[in-house]
């Protein structure tokens, strides 16, 4: 009787110790970042009271585009957000580190006129003519009403092939303490290099894009 008495409190005890346990795991439970993005690129109406309701808060919204940033410790908190009929999807945010060991940033070279034609590096552009965008041009298909998002590390917003299509008051950092959605001339830009492919104006300096009226939206979600 005893023996049976002294597995019943083992039993119990361990039971409690497992309840405390998961108790413990639950409560440690880490704070994530997630990414939301409403329907329509319009947010939620109530979506401060539905982020609540699901242990979370809202970090910073970007109503333009229907997206906010959201922080919680429940682990089902992106399934549960995404079962909402006005919530496109709910993705973990990531932060990537990027190292270049050595690097020195270099002042860029003076180029002046005249240019020996339009724009300047036409001639090496030879993706332009494989995808017959001087053909869509003449059609009018000169991206004139289209905006670009490049999300990617900070524009160079002076670069003289950027500046006349960027909407500067739109580009945005996503990147903690680091506010200026911008990189200073002289430091890596790939965003530099992918918005100038994609909408570099039409002004006679250095090259042209497939889209040389789109505007340009710097997004920057990458630090250097």
């Amino acid at each position: 009787m005893l023996r049976t008495l002294r597995t019943v409190v083992l039993a119990g005890a361990l039971l409690v110790a497992f309840v405390l346990a998961a108790s413990v795991v639950q409560a440690q439970e880490p704070v994530r970042d997630y990414i939301l993005l409403g329907k329509n690129e319009k947010l939620p109406a109530d979506l401060a009271q539905q982020v609540a309701a699901r242990g979370g808060s809202i970090a910073y919204t970007v109503p333009e585009i229907g997206l906010a940033v959201l922080t919680s410790a429940n682990p089902d908190f992106a399934s549960q957000m995404e079962g909402l009929a006005a919530v496109e999807s709910v993705i973990p945010d990531v932060d990537v580190n990027f190292y270049m060991p050595g690097f020195q940033p270099t002042a860029l070279p003076t180029i002046s006129p005249p240019w020996p034609d339009d724009d300047m590096f036409y001639a090496f552009q030879w993706n332009l003519d494989a995808i017959d965008a001087p053909e869509a041009w003449a059609q009018g298909a000169t991206g004139a009403g289209v905006r670009i998002a490049v999300v990617d590390d900070g524009l160079f917003a002076q670069h003289p092939d950027i500046a006349p299509n960027l909407n500067a008051a739109l580009s945005k950092s996503f990147v903690p303490g680091e506010p200026d959605p911008f990189t200073p001339l002289g430091f890596p830009s790939h965003s530099s290099h992918v918005a100038g492919i994609a909408a570099a104006a039409d002004n006679g300096v250095g090259i042209i894009g497939v889209a040389p009226e789109a505007e340009i939206v710097g997004v920057r979600v990458v630090t250097w």
